[in-house]
């Protein structure tokens, strides 16, 4: 296909994507040539070349238009080149790689969904991923849109997440797979970096948020039971939100009732195998703490300007669960999942001081623990592979706690702390 006639861009979603017909990257593009495949990348997001022929020259010459290109480290098979290979088949000898190689569990952690290279102290502007061989079926890579996410959020947690900054490290989305898989050398390549929770496009102002699966405070404990195996993880997260409430001061005591609702990234996560003919087919747990809120009564001493308290009562949350199970002959996944609003109870200590008549600067920790429950999913049957019995119902018990640590700003209507 010569470069002759015009390029047309035809959107794939209301919201993002698109194709790009009329034109041959398998070719040195001009300038001219390049500009409307960039302004359409800026406007859509991501998008789609049909019928193009790449050989790894080709694709290098092609990325390079949209800058320089990263050298990828050495947790990668192409390490020291400018790709990142994502594959089945030994570099080397073309072999399919076994389940159980370190090679093909590292690379189950892009199942999950992430921004790439958000671990990086520079990330990437964008990733040019090229399908050399399409399998019938199966091997699909999903694309989401962070920007309509960002639109999609009311306002108020627009704020809440404006200051926010996350932690985002490769090791911490690989040790969601199995602990301990990165040599200590690809760890001190890429330690954690920081990173806003959205990002501005420079070119038209859009922002959108800025996680993925390696950004990653709260701590949190969570049980799974699943038949008589029982995993136990821990995790973190970030959290914001608003609260009110109201005290009545009798000389140095202080008695008080606090209602509050935080959103939050809290999460917990593990991985454990089930033997199946000799292989073993990871199967990994996850509870996430989508926001949550108490409402709390409380009591404490005045010293000088500063109030001690205590605090505890009724706690409320939104979990959502995921069940995925990785099957490695053959390659398969499939993920169960379902959300709900769960009860408990909580109780903490907490400091507040007054550096003016009404504003006060507040610290609380704060343990909370939910009501235990089921989680009940169906057997199916994907690709040809049985998860559990087609039809069949399966529950797993789930036990959740939390523990948060807080500041926060004060503003108090009438007198101050006295």
């Amino acid at each position: 296909m010569r470069n002759t006639g015009p390029t047309t861009v035809r959107k794939l979603h209301p919201l993002f994507g698109a194709e790009v017909l009329g034109i041959d990257i398998t070719r040195p593009l001009s300038p001219r040539e390049f500009g409307p495949i960039r302004a359409a990348f800026e406007e859509h997001s991501v998008l789609l070349f049909r019928d193009q022929h790449m050989t790894d020259e080709t694709q290098v010459q092609f990325s390079e238009c949209f800058g320089p290109l990263e050298t990828t480290g050495g947790a990668n098979p192409a390490a020291g080149t400018k790709f990142q290979r994502q594959s089945n088949l030994d570099i080397m000898t073309g072999e399919p790689i076994p389940p159980d190689d370190m090679r093909m569990i590292y690379q189950k952690a892009n199942y999950f969904w992430h921004s790439d290279s958000s671990f990086k102290r520079i990330p990437s502007l964008c990733s040019i991923l090229t399908a050399r061989v399409c399998p019938p079926e199966g091997g699909n890579t999903e694309f989401l849109s962070m920007r309509a996410a960002w639109n999609a959020l009311p306002p108020a947690l627009q704020a809440t997440i404006h200051p926010l900054i996350a932690e985002h490290s490769l090791q911490y989305s690989r040790d969601r797979v199995q602990k301990g898989i990165l040599s200590a050398k690809a760890i001190a390549e890429l330690p954690p970096v920081k990173q806003r929770l959205f990002q501005d496009n420079p070119v038209n102002g859009r922002r959108a948020l800025y996680i993925g699966a390696h950004a990653g405070y709260g701590w949190s404990d969570l049980d799974w039971t699943v038949g008589a195996t029982t995993v136990n993880d821990n995790g973190s997260g970030w959290l914001g939100g608003v609260q009110i409430g109201y005290n009545w001061q009798w000389n140095c005591a202080v008695f008080g009732f606090e209602a509050d609702w935080s959103w939050t990234n809290l999460r917990a996560s593990d991985t454990f195998t089930d033997g199946d003919g000799g292989t073993e087919d990871a199967i990994t747990v996850e509870s996430r703490l989508r926001w949550f809120g108490t409402v709390r009564a409380k009591t404490g001493v005045v010293v000088g300007n500063t109030m001690l308290y205590v605090t505890g009562g009724l706690a409320y949350a939104r979990f959502d669960r995921t069940l995925t199970v990785f099957e490695d002959a053959p390659a398969t996944a499939v993920s169960f999942s379902s959300d709900r609003t769960r009860w408990g109870w909580t109780a903490g200590v907490g400091s507040e001081w007054a550096f003016s008549s009404n504003w006060s600067l507040k610290s609380e920790f704060l343990y909370m623990r939910f009501v235990s429950g089921d989680t009940t999913v169906t057997g199916v049957t994907v690709n040809g592979v049985n998860f559990g019995v087609p039809g069949r119902t399966y529950a797993f018990t789930n036990q959740d706690e939390a523990w948060i640590t807080r500041i926060g700003l004060n503003y108090r209507f009438g007198p101050g702390l006295r």
